[in-house]
């Protein structure tokens, strides 16, 4: 499950937002998970073989825009 911000996949424009704040997000690894109802390494391996746009951090972690979520929700 998401902890602490809720997160909201908007119909139209494709784009996932904070539900306090209009500016897109960047997500986890695990948050892209929970919100494409898949386990995180999949997540991972879309990464790796980039079917899903993302990046690595400074330590190691991946990020994924919002944008990339939706796209992929949308396109299921």
């Amino acid at each position: 499950m998401l902890a602490c911000v809720a997160y909201e996949l908007t119909g139209g424009g494709g784009t996932i937002t904070t539900k306090d704040d209009t500016k897109p997000v960047e997500l986890t690894a695990l948050e892209a998970a929970d919100l494409l109802g898949v386990d995180k390494s999949t997540v991972v391996r879309w990464l790796q073989n980039d079917t899903l746009a993302g990046w690595r951090t400074v330590g190691g972690h991946w990020r994924v825009p919002a944008t990339e979520v939706a796209r992929l929700k949308n396109t299921n």
